[in-house]
């Protein structure tokens, strides 16, 4: 499927702004690599700081639909957390260019494009509440505080981002075997 020029714009920033960074990354060299001019550039953004927020905000988007889709199903509450794994660990992998250019260029985020990222990071964690909500109710989880469990979920998956972002050989399957048992199973030895 082909690219419209919009998208073409988004994957040309992402490659420059991972390979190069975000401030040695100029709007005109953004142009050249989509092969548009910059007139065109500048009609679809305003600047380098909205196309940067633009990527960010396309990354939640495609994360948000695929956990919302998970959430809506009709299944077992701890087949859904494996599914939220599976689907958080598989988007790092398949985006870790944009993740690493969002943790790498956090001191360009302004005030309300912060808050906007928070809020959805909130949203997130209520979505992976509600699992732990339903495991709960389906005597699969223990009674810890959802909302807390959910943030620890989150913060094990995020923590995995640095393994995406800079290595080529890894292998998600294990990784997501691996928190989802730390998640069910614990590190207590059993006697």
């Amino acid at each position: 499927m082909a690219l419209n020029t919009k998208d073409e714009i988004l994957e040309a920033a992402v490659e420059l702004f991972a390979a190069r960074g975000y401030h040695e990354t100029s709007m005109s060299r953004i142009a050249d690599e989509a092969g548009i001019s910059k007139g065109t550039l500048y009609w679809y953004f305003s600047g380098k700081e909205e196309l940067f927020q633009e990527l960010i905000t396309t990354g939640f988007n495609i994360l948000f639909t695929k956990v919302n889709k998970i959430i809506k199903k009709d299944i077992p509450a701890d087949e859904m957390l494996y599914q939220y794994l599976e689907t958080k660990i598989k988007f790092l992998e398949k985006h870790r260019r944009i993740a690493k250019i969002a943790v790498e260029n956090q001191e360009i985020i302004n005030p309300e494009f912060k808050e906007k990222v928070m809020n959805k990071h909130r949203e997130m964690i209520n979505y992976v509440a509600q699992i732990i909500d339903r495991g709960k109710k389906e005597e699969v989880f223990i009674g810890y505080e959802s909302f807390d469990t959910a943030m620890l979920i989150i913060g094990m998956t995020n923590c995995m981002n640095s393994d995406f972002m800079f290595k080529d050989n890894r292998d998600r399957n294990k990784k997501v075997d691996f928190i989802y048992n730390i998640i069910k199973n614990g590190i207590a030895r059993r006697e």
